[in-house]
């Protein structure tokens, strides 16, 4: 009922002319302002998402054991079959991920033991950490 009132009311300002019609969209303006501030509370607060931990400590939780299958140092690629990775949600399997520095290619050879951190970027699978043994 109150959208239709509002409905017309917004209608006939235009007829009365712009100052009306500037009234109407201030007030309007107010109303979204009361909303957002009425549901702010309901919002996961900035601390509690996992992208605001500190790097050390979210890299650090979130390492995962694999093995070096290949490593393409000209694409910049490396195939790990690797354990579940928690913070993907994805299961164990072998795959081919990009890396953030390309000298973590440099650092390993297939068959090594690793311990890795990867995380989507950009919508690819890019591992962001390599660190040797398991």
């Amino acid at each position: 009922m109150k959208a239709r009132k509002l409905a017309g009311f917004m209608a006939g300002t235009a007829r009365r002319g712009p100052g009306r019609m500037m009234e109407c969209m201030k007030a309007a303006a107010g109303a979204v302002a009361v909303v957002c501030l009425a549901l702010a509370p309901a919002l996961p607060s900035r601390a509690d998402d996992a992208h605001h931990i500190p790097k050390t400590a979210q890299s650090a939780a979130s390492t995962t054991a694999g093995m070096v299958k290949k490593v393409d140092k000209f694409a910049g690629k490396i195939t790990i079959q690797h354990e579940a990775i928690d913070n993907l949600a994805m299961p164990k399997m072998t795959m081919v991920f990009r890396v953030t520095d390309a000298a973590f290619l440099d650092r390993v050879k297939p068959g090594d033991k690793i311990r890795f951190a990867a995380e989507k970027i950009n919508g690819a699978y890019t591992v962001t950490q390599i660190d040797s043994g398991s």
